[in-house]
């Protein structure tokens, strides 16, 4: 419920950035009425002025020097018209989201007794709760070969490269849950262990996170892209399920971009 609320609040946006247009589209025009019609695949425009009492009840024809004043009336007419309706769909949203109550839920469990709490699955937790039971799942990470460096994430674990520990080190500093390889099994090449399995806590969505940190090498890259191929068709989409961050020797890991893909993937 609170990611339909915060998609709401999106198009509530996105209707503010539409209606200023519309206004900005909304020039001087003359103070007439504007008739059209069709004819043989033709378009033919007549026009009333207010202040013409002579004009026929049909309007005057508008030849080609009165187009211009047709067509900004008929743009003022179409703006105009947009604003109501936005205006009418935002307060809809309004009404929606002042009515709603998602708290109430979870609420519904947590105001229980502690006795019939007791008796009782919750079938709606807080984000709080959701986020720890994800994170309380017990897996057996992929092993380190003797001799590999030793690197610790702030969190504790190790991992495999100084680059992989920034990114360990930034989703713990945002709170954001995550597994390091933790196993999962895809069709075509067995268990796999993503670098970093994590969590959009309030989409209370689950990526799979590779950081390809050596994409200069031709025999890691050509892997790289093969297990790509192996999560889409698996039906993990990059973009959608999979998150990828990558490197080569000349060109470091990106940390103002990996910050910009946690803002855009895990934070909204």
């Amino acid at each position: 419920m609170k990611q339909i609320i915060n998609l709401l609040n999106q198009m509530n946006s996105n209707y503010e950035q539409l209606r200023r247009k519309a206004e900005a589209a909304i020039t001087q025009a003359p103070d007439w009425r504007v008739r059209c019609s069709d004819k043989k695949g033709r378009h033919y425009y007549y026009y009333r002025d207010s202040a013409d009492h002579n004009a026929p009840k049909c309007g005057r024809y508008a030849d080609r020097s009165h187009m211009k004043s047709i067509a900004a009336i008929v743009q003022n007419e179409y703006s105009q018209a947009l604003i109501n309706e936005i205006d009418r769909q935002q307060l809809a949203i309004r009404d929606f989201i002042d009515s709603c109550a998602p708290d109430r839920l979870e609420a519904l469990y947590t105001e229980l007794s502690p006795a019939r709490r007791a008796l009782v699955k919750p079938l709606c937790v807080s984000d709080e709760e959701y986020a720890a039971s994800w994170q309380a799942h017990e897996y057996d990470p992929k092993p380190f070969a003797e001799g590999t460096p030793e690197i610790y994430a702030e969190r504790g674990e190790r991992v495999r490269s100084k680059s992989e520990k920034i990114i360990a080190d930034k989703l713990r500093s945002l709170g954001i849950p995550y597994r390091y390889e933790c196993p999962i099994n895809l069709k075509g090449i067995g268990t796999v262990y993503p670098d970093f399995t994590v969590l959009n806590i309030s989409a209370r969505k689950q990526f799979f996170w590779e950081h390809l940190g050596m994409m200069d090498d031709p025999e890691y890259s050509d892997n790289a892209l093969h297990r790509i191929d192996l999560y889409e068709k698996n039906g993990f989409f990059l973009g959608t399920d999979l998150i990828l961050t990558y490197e080569t020797s000349a060109r470091p890991l990106d940390t103002k971009l990996l910050n910009q893909m946690i803002e855009h993937y895990l934070l909204k």
